[in-house]
């Protein structure tokens, strides 16, 4: 799905274009030096990014639900989300210099993207309404992590993309 598509499928904003726009030139300079992304998906960054991350909204009707994204990495799909208008997100990663791109990111773009640089299993005691991740895990190790942050009714949204 080419860029005009995702933003009639989405009904983006001309604010919202702008910030996943400077998104995406921050990744495509960034992934350079400390490889973010696979290289082949920058080219086809708002198709194999920003389409699949938000095909996650379709799920989480209510803006402020509590979302956890497990192993953000640069920050999909959360940081996605948060531009698309969810604000309650905990985006996770144990790699420092993705949390750090994200947090570069919010700092150039005024937004308050909530982080951690830590592995999933060693937080406790935070419950979300919703948790998502995309190219983290396996799905059994998923489930496995999820027990930590569920309570009654959350739901999970695993992106996974089947290997060629």
């Amino acid at each position: 799905m080419d860029k005009s598509a995702v933003i009639k499928k989405y009904n983006l904003s001309r604010k919202q274009i702008d910030l996943i726009d400077s998104y995406i030139l921050k990744l495509t300079k960034s992934n350079q030096i400390h490889n973010l992304v696979g290289p082949s998906t920058i080219d086809v960054a708002w198709d194999r990014h920003i389409n699949d991350s938000l095909q996650l909204s379709e799920f989480i009707s209510k803006k402020k639900s509590s979302i956890i994204d497990l192993g953000t990495g640069a920050g999909l799909p959360g940081v996605i989300l948060y531009i698309f208008g969810h604000s309650n997100i905990l985006l996770i990663d144990s790699k420092m210099k993705k949390i750090n791109f994200i947090k570069e990111f919010a700092y150039e773009q005024n937004l308050e993207i909530k982080t951690i640089c830590t592995r999933v299993e060693k937080i406790r005691n935070q419950k979300f309404n919703f948790i998502i991740c995309r190219a983290f895990a396996p799905l059994a190790k998923l489930l496995d992590y999820s027990r930590f942050f569920t309570k009654t009714n959350t739901s999970l949204l695993f992106s996974k993309r089947k290997k060629c």
